[in-house]
């Protein structure tokens, strides 16, 4: 069978709204059919599995009982196609055996096909034709037994959400992505570097992604099984080609969800945040170690050998209590008994010798000021900066933001002489951040001494809903430490899903990109008390990976920015035994350092006694 379209194409509902000889009368299915000893050259599909309904069909059947044994498929854009995009009929119990599959891109762009030996697509087809145009049919137990393929394109395997793939098996099979034919997957579009591609037509939105290529790339959600099957590249090496450590054998697309044995099918890595920050932190938080000293600087250094582009820098200052109107340094800690803290505030030349070696380091800054009250502070404690004036009246206000206002600023003239790139309003003042017209009127000051960036940083748990004024600042930051469900990196990966809708929502409400200010995990109980173990830590690296992952489709669309993960501290040779929220020295960071991208060695593990450290209940 030499052909221009399909070569063999089973069909269970009309392709095309003219071809109407029973209007509103269901297409019956197709069953029982055995394919044998063909030979097939096709400028589109070798053999296609059509369910799909327009215009005047009411719906399309089931595909069922097919057996494609002894066949080959030569030189075509497409080797066997699973096309499911609308109605309730199901692709199933279909078996191929002693096939092989050569296939190349085409030359034109018209042809639906790209070079793909195994195509199989569940996915909306986004139609307006037609009110009811749903995909409630699946695609299930289908089996690949003794099918060899070659191609300048990869498999791809699509499940949507609400019609997963489940039940594929591939036996003793080989696939192998090389230089076929025509190589790119440009399709003649002018300008476009050669590149690889998923291509899912027929579809009205986004019909072909231009993408990085896999052997195998599986999406959505589904499950599969392979038995002695293997996947490889061929005959060179093409820039698009992904690397093993990005899921270039078998690669699964960011955000899917795919239970799979028999093969290992790494996460194809999302592009890297374009904020790929981590938090910084010494005063309060590591009271022996300063961040301008060897130490710090060491540590920081290390920080940046991850691959983060940002560094977030804290610096606190505080009040006496949540009713208290006057904010103040403590450059010695000696001034304030220790509590539950040793409260200290970092010094300026230490905070600006850090800034000289963020930005040596190729670091872009947040400079973070954060406030707690001294006087019944948690853990201890009743109380937290969250509350600060929780009691006041308007004079109250007055005198509280003139204070607020001398740090904010101070830290403001710091920030432009260090080419700072972005400002925090506050962190975390819940009852303050209700005081709108006060902000409005301190973003205006602040943006008279400072041309960076301004965010602010809300606690997460719906307060960043309760921010009146994102119209005044440039990015929406959020500090999100709500809880994320899930026993594995894909349970978490689908919590994330209300977290980033309500995120989203706020970008569309203010039209500002987001950021995570902070976000973080402790790696065991939360207790100091407590040892961790290998899965207390695994578990934390887990919280990492999934929070990257299932944040790529929000950063591909250039509404999230990223995150700034807390915390890492300014003692290099604290971290491998502590149970709290550092990722330095653990599984943790060697996610960092995956997904970041990190061309820099990891440093040796310090030999010091570790200085800075933490007692009791984990916090932040």
């Amino acid at each position: 069978i030499d052909v221009g379209d399909d070569g063999i194409c089973l069909s269970s509902g009309s392709t095309n709204e003219l071809r109407t000889p029973w209007p509103n009368h269901p297409a019956s299915p197709v069953r029982n059919l055995t394919i044998r000893g063909a030979t097939i050259r096709s400028k589109s599909s070798g053999i296609k599995f059509s369910a799909i309904h327009f215009g005047q069909l009411a719906d399309h059947g089931d595909i069922h009982s097919v057996h494609v044994a002894n066949v080959t498929i030569v030189n075509s854009s497409r080797g066997i196609g699973f096309q499911q995009r609308t109605g309730s009929g199901s692709i199933y119990d279909v078996t191929f055996e002693n096939v092989t599959i050569q296939t190349l891109y085409p030359t034109g762009a018209n042809w639906w096909g790209s070079g793909e030996p195994i195509w199989i697509t569940s996915v909306p087809q986004e139609t307006n034709q037609r009110a009811n145009d749903t995909l409630s049919g699946t695609i299930h137990n289908v089996t690949f037994r003794n099918v060899h393929a070659i191609g300048d394109n990869g498999i791809l395997i699509s499940g949507g959400s609400a019609a997963p793939i489940d039940d594929l098996v591939f036996e003793h099979c080989s696939f192998a992505v090389s230089i076929v034919g025509n190589v790119s997957c440009a399709k003649g579009v002018p300008g476009l570097l050669p590149t690889g591609c998923r291509d899912y037509r027929p579809r009205e939105a986004n019909a072909v992604v231009y993408s990085n290529t896999s052997v195998l790339a599986l999406e959505g959600r589904g499950s599969v099984r392979f038995v002695g099957t293997s996947v490889t590249f061929s005959n060179g090496r093409e820039p698009w080609w992904r690397s093993a450590e990005e899921g270039g054998l078998c690669g699964m697309v960011p955000g899917s969800v795919w239970n799979v044995s028999g093969l290992q099918c790494a996460p194809a890595l999302p592009a890297k945040w374009p904020m790929a920050g981590i938090t910084f932190t010494g005063d309060r938080y590591c009271p022996n170690v300063t961040m301008g000293s060897s130490r710090g600087l060491s540590s920081l250094r290390h920080l940046a050998s991850t691959g983060a582009t940002h560094v977030a820098l804290v610096v606190t200052q505080y009040q006496w209590s949540i009713n208290s109107t006057e904010v103040f340094p403590l450059f010695d800690s000696a001034d304030v008994p220790p509590a539950y803290y040793t409260y200290k505030t970092e010094k300026d030349d230490d905070l600006r010798a850090a800034l000289r070696e963020a930005r040596e380091l190729g670091l872009q800054v947040l400079l973070k000021p954060h406030v707690d009250p001294l006087e019944d502070n948690t853990p201890i404690g009743n109380t937290w900066r969250g509350d600060i004036g929780r009691h006041f009246d308007t004079s109250q206000w007055e005198a509280w933001f003139a204070s607020y206002g001398r740090m904010l600023l101070h830290y403001a003239v710091m920030a432009e002489e260090a080419g700072v790139a972005m400002l925090s309003m506050n962190c975390e003042l819940i009852t303050a951040n209700a005081q709108d017209g006060h902000w409005r009127d301190l973003v205006g000051r602040v943006r008279a001494i400072f041309s960076g960036l301004l965010t602010t940083a809300p606690n997460g748990h719906g307060h960043q809903f309760l921010v009146t004024w994102w119209d005044a600042v440039d990015i929406i930051g959020v500090d999100l430490y709500d809880p994320i469900a899930g026993d594995s990196v894909q349970e978490m990966v689908l919590s994330w899903g209300p977290y980033l809708a309500g995120l989203y929502a706020l970008h569309a409400n203010y039209s500002r990109p987001v950021v995570l200010t902070e976000v973080g995990y402790c790696s065991g109980a939360c207790d100091r008390t407590h040892s961790a173990s290998a899965g207390d830590l695994q578990r934390q690296a887990d919280h990492y990976e999934a929070l990257l992952r299932a944040s790529a489709n929000a950063t591909a669309a250039g509404w999230f920015l990223g995150a700034f993960w807390w915390n890492w501290d300014t003692d290099g040779a604290f971290g491998p035994g502590d149970v709290c929220l550092t990722p330095q020295w653990k599984p943790a960071e060697q996610i960092l350092r995956r997904y970041y991208r990190a061309t820099t060695p990891q440093p040796a593990v310090p030999l010091d006694t570790p200085l800075c450290v933490g007692v009791g209940t984990c916090t932040k």
